[in-house]
Parts: C-alpha cells; sequence; structure tokens
C-alpha cells in the first residue's frame, strides 16, 4: 500500500506538473512527472514484463508516448494516472513490436535530451523478497486474469485510487461518471482478494481464518 504522506506528495507533484503544462513548458512537465512517478512506474513495469530489458524497452516506449501526449492532456484525470495508462498501452505495443523484431531503443534517438532524462530516471531492478509466501502468493496473483492481477498490483503495491484505476483500466464507460466505474472496481477488489486468500488457504500458504465462536 501507498507509504504515509504519499498522497500529499502525490498533490505536490501533480501542481508542479500542471504548474509547467500551464506556461507551455512541456519539457518541465514532463522531467517532473518523470522524476515524481518514474520510480513507481519502472517498478510496475519491472512486474508486469519478462524481464529488466523489455521494462526499459517498454519505459523508452512510455517516455516518448508522455512526450508527445502531453501537449494535448486535458487534465480529466491525474497525471499519475494518464501515465499508468500510457504504461499499459505501451506494454501492449511492445508485445506486437517484439513479435516483428523492432528495436525499440532506437525510439529516442532524433530526441538526446529524452534519452538522457529517462536515463536520469532509471532504477536498477529491484531485489524481489525471499519469503516463500510472498513468492507463493505472487504465483497465485499471476494465475488471476489480466485486470484483476493488475487491479491488485496497482491498488495494494502502489496505491493508486479508485478513480484513477477506473482510468487506467479503462473501466469507465462513454458518458459515465468516474465514481461509478471506481465503486465497480472497490466491490471487484474485495472479490478478488477474497478468492485469492482462498486460493492461498487451499495451497497451504495461510492459515484458515475462524470466527472465534
Amino acid at each position: 500500500m501507498c507509504e504515509p504522506g504519499c498522497v500529499y506528495i502525490g498533490a505536490v507533484a501533480e501542481s508542479q506538473i500542471r504548474e509547467a503544462w500551464d506556461c507551455g513548458d512541456m519539457v518541465a512537465a514532463l522531467t517532473r512527472l518523470l522524476h515524481a512517478y518514474g520510480v513507481e512506474l519502472q517498478r510496475y513495469l519491472f512486474a508486469t514484463t519478462s524481464g529488466p530489458t523489455e521494462a526499459h524497452d517498454v519505459y523508452c516506449i512510455l517516455a516518448e508516448d508522455l512526450w508527445k501526449g502531453l501537449p494535448t492532456f486535458q487534465w480529466r484525470c491525474t497525471a499519475r494516472a494518464w501515465a499508468y495508462t500510457l504504461a499499459r498501452h505501451a506494454r501492449a505495443r511492445y508485445v506486437i513490436a517484439e513479435r516483428r523484431r523492432i528495436s525499440r531503443e532506437d525510439s529516442l534517438s532524433g530526441t538526446p535530451w529524452l534519452r538522457q532524462l529517462v536515463e536520469r530516471t532509471r532504477t536498477p531492478t529491484p531485489m524481489h523478497e525471499r519469503s516463500e509466501v510472498v513468492h507463493g502468493l505472487r504465483r497465485l496473483r499471476d494465475g488471476l486474469d489480466e485486470l484483476d492481477r493488475t487491479l491488485l498490483m496497482l491498488r495494494v503495491d502502489r496505491g493508486l485510487s479508485w478513480k484513477e484505476l477506473a482510468v487506467v483500466l479503462d473501466q469507465v464507460r462513454p458518458d459515465e461518471d468516474p465514481s461509478s466505474a471506481a465503486t465497480r472496481l472497490r466491490q471487484r477488489f474485495q472479490v478478488v482478494k477474497r478468492r485469492l486468500r482462498e486460493m492461498a488457504v487451499d495451497a497451504g500458504l495461510l492459515e484458515q481464518e475462524h470466527d472465534g465462536r
């Protein structure tokens, strides 16, 4: 879950990104966005791709997509939610491109400053916990469908709000208030969480809860 104070920090980051955007300084806006959210976006990509090389390639695609999309970004959601949405789409496009053996490193060749920004905001591949239970739970989570798996990851590991999740997961229907989609996701989250716990109990990773009666 997101750490104490992250909501405040996120609000400050969003304000600073918007300030640069309002001034028409897209370089500053992107720089602030990647410095604020680059680490968590990379950790998300590390967790959803086949390895650090693929994660870095997708991060390059994401940086370019953010740069191209910033001038027309309409602020209907947070910059953070928008970045996660583009990260999901970039990962999907990478899979298609990889099948055609397209190298994504060259995508930044025409914008040296953007390549440098990507390098500055890169992080090493995160160390995975060595707990047998944690690994077991992750294996069970990986067996869920993509929507449920991503929902758990972005809510539990990244602490995205329900409205942000509704946007990132493309759950807002046309002409629908995002709050309604957020409510559906909250309910789905509870169902998935209960299902994952039952699977963990059956696998011997967790003990059966008792009601104390």
